[in-house]
């Protein structure tokens, strides 16, 4: 579905550059790669003023009402910094599954209002979204365990799949409540505040849904959607990087962006960007529509995000030579996040495996 942005949501992009660029700096990232279960709180305290907690919120609940594109305009942006907190995702992701439920306008204004940072907990022994989980809700106690949930190790709910009597259910937990154990997890990018977690007998408020397997399915297809916009956004980031020390860096009396292995590096990685951009909108269209097939199209998305980033992030740092490896240099900061966000909502077989499923069932 053809899609060009508005002069509005250019104005938006504008904005936000400006204001992520000025909030965002690498040393502070740098600072938080050597500290599990930390975030970058200059940055999200100017994300909750700014109000991209409330975006994609109906005003009717405290939020803004904004556009699923314009949101994903932020995350691109917050990509290109890259900024150190990933709660706008995990919120963008959960607040689809609490906007039709009874009795969550309270958690959704707290949300858009940065006073609540929720997250989701869905994958258990490596799958993403289990059909039938093994952490059980019984009579508003949860007991099981979660893991590599982004944002855990820093979040203050999360909306945790879990099973009822043999079926999928939805429950909110706060994780600073009776029976919760966290454990962050050391990653590649401590940023992303990644944690497993652990109920025991927990108090957790089930939220109502017919088809409680279908609502996370949806709510996973957004954290992709959001996390493949911050992947574009990382993407051109390495892009001008790369493109900007070629023409600054002299070898054999000349610029290195001269010579043809660094041009057509330079070019797949630009070529690879603006398929996974034209893929995003697509899928973000046709999801904000409601279009039957958008799940294929939201896992196509992700997947040419994914692959363009990764290679992206490789193959800027090699235009850079020897100091592109250095802990000085800025592009170890877009490999973390490349190779963090490939693992995120799931890794790559999960989301070809969506694309096969949905393609035999058409």
């Amino acid at each position: 579905m053809p899609y060009l942005y508005t002069a509005e949501q250019e104005q938006i992009r504008d904005e936000v550059r400006r204001i992520v660029t000025a909030s965002c700096a690498p040393d502070a990232l740098r600072g938080l790669l050597e500290t599990k279960g930390a975030y970058d709180k200059e940055f999200w305290a100017r994300a909750v003023e700014m109000g991209w907690t409330a975006m994609a919120i109906a005003e009717a609940d405290g939020g803004l009402g904004m556009s699923l594109i314009d949101a994903l305009i932020v995350a691109e942006e917050t990509g290109r910094a890259p900024a150190g907190a990933p709660f706008l995702a995990t919120a963008f992701a959960a607040q689809h599954a609490l906007a039709g439920a009874e009795g969550q306008a309270d958690l959704l204004g707290a949300i858009a209002a940065g006073e609540a940072r929720i997250v989701i907990a869905f994958e258990e022994g490596g799958e993403p979204l289990p059909a039938l989980p093994a952490t059980r809700f019984r009579q508003g106690r949860l007991t099981g365990a979660k893991q590599a949930s982004v944002g855990a190790a820093a979040g203050d709910i999360a909306l945790v799949l879990a099973q009822d009597g043999g079926a999928p259910c939805l429950a909110l937990v706060a994780l600073d409540g009776e029976g919760v154990s966290r454990q962050a997890i050391d990653s590649i990018d401590n940023s992303r505040c990644s944690a497993s977690i652990s109920f025991t007998d927990t108090p957790a408020t089930l939220l109502p849904s017919n088809d409680a397997l279908g609502l996370a399915s949806a709510c996973l297809d957004r954290l992709a959607l959001h996390l493949a916009a911050e992947a574009i956004g990382g993407t051109e980031a390495c892009l001008g990087k790369a493109a900007d020390y070629a023409n600054q860096r002299q070898a054999f009396g000349q610029a290195i962006g001269k010579f043809q292995a660094v041009k057509h590096a330079l070019a797949e990685i630009y070529v690879a960007n603006e398929l996974a951009r034209a893929s995003l909108l697509d899928a973000a269209v046709r999801l904000d529509r409601g279009d039957a097939q958008a799940g294929a199209y939201v896992a196509a998305a992700r997947l040419n995000a994914v692959h363009g980033y990764d290679y992206a992030a490789a193959a800027a740092t090699q235009v850079h030579g020897g100091i592109g490896v250095t802990w000085e240099d800025d592009m170890h900061l877009h490999y973390r996040r490349a190779r963090s966000l490939a693992l995120e909502a799931g890794a790559p077989w999960f989301w070809e495996d969506r694309i096969v499923s949905m393609l035999e069932a058409a």
